[in-house]
């Protein structure tokens, strides 16, 4: 038991710890949902992407938002500083056009999987789940200290 709360512990801390460092580096995370982008990025992929300052060229895959949408597309060609995307799976264009200040980021790496335990923790059932699970593990800790310090009653 000691030892699995440990491992949690830990795993929480390096989750917790390369998120801030990653957003206090200027990078952004997304999970990634749907399969447009397929086989190159997988749904529940954790995307890292940069703070993008550098001249977008066909072919680099770009974050951006459409209307509440966040799209992480590859960048096809570019039409009077605008955008034409396509998702890898897809046989046609998006039907938009992005402007160029509209792109909130450069693709960097992916974290396969990962996004879906990123995911799971932004629920609200995780977050109970969790506090319960504190709150057990102190309850039970001090029940056994009163225990020890009691004489074994």
């Amino acid at each position: 038991m000691k030892a699995f709360v440990y491992l949690l512990v830990l795993v929480s801390l390096i989750f917790v710890g390369g998120l801030a460092c990653t957003l206090a580096f200027g990078y952004e995370v997304a999970v990634l949902k749907g399969e447009s982008m397929s086989p190159t990025l997988n749904e529940g992929d954790l995307i890292i992407t940069s703070n993008f300052q550098g001249k977008i060229k066909p072919g680099m895959i770009v974050i951006y938002n459409q209307g509440s949408e966040v799209i992480i597309h590859r960048v096809v060609l570019i039409e009077d500083g605008q955008l034409r995307t396509k998702g890898d799976a897809q046989g046609y264009f998006d039907q938009w056009l992005v402007p160029i200040s509209g792109v909130k980021g450069a693709y960097l790496f992916k974290i396969p999987r990962l996004g879906h335990l990123a995911s799971f923790i932004r629920t609200p059932f995780y977050q109970v789940s969790i506090s319960m699970f504190f709150i057990v593990l102190f309850v039970v800790y001090e029940r056994k200290k009163k225990i020890i310090e009691g004489g074994g009653k």
